[in-house]
């Protein structure tokens, strides 16, 4: 289940913002706050002994020009860095209690996003993301007739029962809503006929901005951050918000 939390597009998504952004921070914010000297001191720490003046050189063209280019980290360590993910969200979903909840017909759908944290929407958290640190039930359908639903609180640590027709139209609704593109379902109980999706909007914030595949944060943000009037909070789809420090 965490590996599947991790593993999706849209964790991938944030991944890469999040890299993108905190490498612009120590290059464009070092270079345009502070000036040469500290560039100096950035790539002496990175490197473990002062540039070379062709260094030094490629540094301040790349800093002139940072809002040219997006910095990714390669497949490799994107890959490793999730997984090493995965690993703590293995004990934040073994230190809740668990239910497995049953239908006796073909009820319950899946996604292409099929670990579903949810919490309930708060005009002081709408802009949070909500993820398995912070989510008052996680559900995972195991197929049509039964899923887990991993709560928080001091219910009992495991326990089965029939789910109500409430359960149902709730837990479908929920799993649905969290899917990036796919809902999968019998076709033949019509379960979709019940929900009406609207627009969950993206996970991912960065000082209360949404951030999707079009969006030029780094422009929109840049000045606050060089000027020292803000610094990065960052609200991600961990359910665990980020806040950066610089200068």
């Amino acid at each position: 289940m965490a590996t599947q939390f991790t593993r999706t597009p849209e964790h991938r998504f944030q991944k890469r913002v999040i890299s993108d952004l905190h490498f612009r921070l120590q290059v464009d914010l070092t270079y345009q706050r502070y000036g040469l000297e500290d560039l100096v001191n950035l790539l002496t720490d990175r490197h473990g002994r002062a540039p070379t003046d062709i260094e030094l050189s490629a540094a301040i063209a790349l800093a002139e020009s940072i809002t040219d280019y997006q910095f990714f980290p390669n497949d490799n360590q994107l890959i490793a860095e999730l997984f090493d993910e995965a690993s703590l969200c293995t004990d934040l979903l073994c230190n809740r209690p668990w239910k497995l909840l049953r239908s006796r017909r073909d009820h319950f759908l899946t996604t292409d996003r099929p670990v579903t944290p949810w919490r309930r929407r708060t005009p002081g958290n709408r802009h949070r993301g909500t993820g398995i640190a912070n989510a008052e039930v996680i559900y995972f359908p195991l197929d049509p007739r039964r899923v887990i639903a991993i709560e928080s609180g001091d219910s009992p640590a495991w326990l089965v029962r029939n789910a109500s027709a409430a359960d149902i139209a709730r837990i479908n609704e929920r799993v649905a809503h969290w899917s990036t593109r796919y809902v999968y379902h019998r076709p033949n109980h019509r379960i979709m006929d019940r929900i009406a999706l609207t627009p969950e909007g993206p996970l991912l914030h960065i000082n209360g901005i949404p951030v999707r595949e079009d969006t030029d944060i780094w422009s929109r943000i840049r000045s606050n951050y060089i000027e020292g009037k803000s610094a990065p909070a960052i609200h991600m789809g961990f359910g665990v918000d980020i806040q950066t420090e610089h200068g």
